[in-house]
């Protein structure tokens, strides 16, 4: 949590993962990817997985916005 909080915080946006879903980020912290949208008003965090996990558009829905 303190990690997401810090996504929250800072001007670091993590890692572009527009190959997956509109306007989704993620960063690798420790054995998790901290998978998450950023818009002028907030940081949605969409998904703590695990880093080893293979993930693809399937794993995100309209629903995820």
């Amino acid at each position: 949590m303190a990690r997401a909080q810090w996504i929250a915080e800072t001007e670091h946006h993590g890692r572009d993962r527009t190959e997956l879903a509109e306007e989704l980020r993620s960063m690798a912290y420790r054995e998790r990817l901290i998978v998450y949208r950023i818009d002028d008003v907030e940081v949605r965090i969409l998904r703590f997985l695990h880093g080893r996990r293979d993930i693809s558009s399937d794993d995100f829905t309209a629903s995820d916005t």
